[in-house]
């Protein structure tokens, strides 16, 4: 397996409240809250937390996951004196566990998976309509959570297409918004990814659904598949390959005046092999 991950402010933030890191078997992603206090140092805090269970033990169950990251987070940011509020972050996750990529998302973003030696990408973005992400730092206090469901209601929003980096391509697919609370919980989604069909998993934060146009003075929202399509769009997977795709897709969104006006963030999985089968 080959891993990588890349992280940039937005035009609009003067401090970088995206994180993200990677290890020869996983990525983590994570977005800190722009209106919460110190939430830059508690992305970092979650996803450090995470690194700890994705490293240490089986990732199988996601829900023991989710809240054993959540709970070592927030020992972390009670010895830093941090407000309980520092850990209003999204959290992404890719494992390699079982011939699959597992897949955790706390909160909003984009996940993207590479049909198997193929320039065509299953993209789903998850998304609240309310605009607030439900975050896992909610999971502390059932009042904090009951005081969000009173605000925000309990309904997500998934929008699935379909890319082709090769030309730029997409179907368009569908939007479905549903109600989380029916599915019993408003935490987390897992989804898991056969390695014998895709070969490759990103996560990205929400910032990439925050570039803007400025070419003809007045600007203009970029289209999220427009984006994908140069980020992910790589040449090969060896070594630093995030980096290099991102830096040069950044390069060419300049010459062309979008600006990323949230931070982004990306981490990318490669499984260059399927599973063998006896």
């Amino acid at each position: 397996m080959i891993t990588d991950t890349f992280f940039t402010i937005g035009k609009t933030h003067t401090i970088c409240q995206d994180y993200a890191e990677h290890a020869p078997d996983y990525v983590i992603v994570s977005d800190g809250c722009s209106s919460a206090p110190e939430s830059n140092i508690g992305a970092i805090l979650l996803s450090r937390a995470a690194k700890l269970f994705l490293r240490k033990f089986p990732f199988r169950d996601g829900t023991n996951f989710t809240q054993s990251t959540l709970a070592s987070a927030y020992a972390y940011a009670r010895a830093m004196e941090l407000h309980e509020d520092s850990l209003l972050a999204t959290l992404l996750t890719v494992k390699v566990v079982d011939s699959k990529f597992r897949v955790v998302i706390a909160g909003d973003g984009v996940v993207a998976a590479r049909l198997r030696n193929t320039s065509k990408w299953i993209v789903l973005e998850y998304q609240y309509p309310s605009g607030a992400p439900f975050y896992l730092r909610y999971l502390l206090d059932p009042a904090v959570e009951k005081n969000y469901i009173n605000m925000f209601g309990t309904s997500a929003k998934q929008h699935r297409f379909d890319i082709d980096c090769s030309n730029g391509s997409i179907d368009e697919g569908f939007t479905a918004v549903f109600d989380k609370k029916e599915e019993g919980s408003l935490g987390p989604y897992y989804m898991d990814f056969d390695i014998d069909d895709y070969d490759a998993v990103a996560i990205l934060s929400d910032g990439t659904s925050s570039f803007l146009n400025s070419e003809a003075g007045v600007p203009v929202s970029v289209p999220l598949h427009s984006v994908l399509c140069e980020v992910l769009n790589f040449k090969n997977y060896s070594g630093a390959f995030v980096q290099r795709r991102c830096k040069a897709a950044f390069k060419k969104f300049s010459a062309s005046n979008w600006h990323n006006s949230d931070d982004f963030s990306m981490g990318v999985v490669y499984h260059p092999e399927t599973v063998a089968t006896i």
